[in-house]
């Protein structure tokens, strides 16, 4: 079975285009360091330290699955990241606080329900990916379909909000 090679593709891609939405301009860096600020989660002065940190946790969950033998702290440490990120969403809307969401870049998006939604759907993925284990030999057809898969869950999950917005009127999400 292909589990977890599929888990390993969906997370370090979802993880990958995260760090490079928030790294891809000086502006779209500064946007999510503004956004941590924003938050009201962690003192000002540390914004900048975590808005690192994020990033290179994003960037730690991408590496570690993959170098063989590493796998399963990457999936970990994803768990980890999206427990904290669904921590924090769950610690702004309880809040009241209107937050964006510079989960993959600047966005006027703003935080809901979806959110965390989203990150369920991801600790899901990481939580298969580290309790299966690897095929006894690597086919190509087998590694094609998880590729396959995994663009398609990964395209899916980055426009979760999105899609899903469509189906409901009271958390429209608009895009920038």
């Amino acid at each position: 079975m292909y589990v977890q090679l599929t888990c390993q593709l969906i997370i370090a891609l979802v993880f990958a285009v995260a760090a490079a939405g928030k790294l891809r301009s000086r502006a779209s860096w500064h946007g999510f360091t503004a956004s941590i600020r924003d938050l009201g989660l962690v003192p000002v002065a540390a914004a900048r330290p975590v808005a690192a940190l994020t990033v290179a946790a994003e960037l730690g969950v991408v590496a570690l699955l993959a170098l063989p033998g590493l796998t399963r702290l990457g999936f970990l440490l994803a768990l980890v990241l999206l427990a904290t990120l669904i921590g924090g969403i769950v610690a702004v809307l309880r809040g009241g606080r209107q937050a964006s969401c510079n989960c993959f870049g600047r966005s006027a998006e703003t935080f809901s329900p979806l959110h965390i939604a989203r990150n369920l759907l991801l600790v899901t993925v990481a939580a298969a990916g580290s309790i299966s284990g690897p095929p006894a030999s690597y086919q190509a057809a087998g590694v094609v379909a998880s590729v396959l898969a995994a663009v398609l869950a990964t395209a899916f999950v980055l426009r979760f909000v999105e899609i899903l917005s469509l189906f409901t009127l009271d958390h429209p999400t608009p895009r920038s």
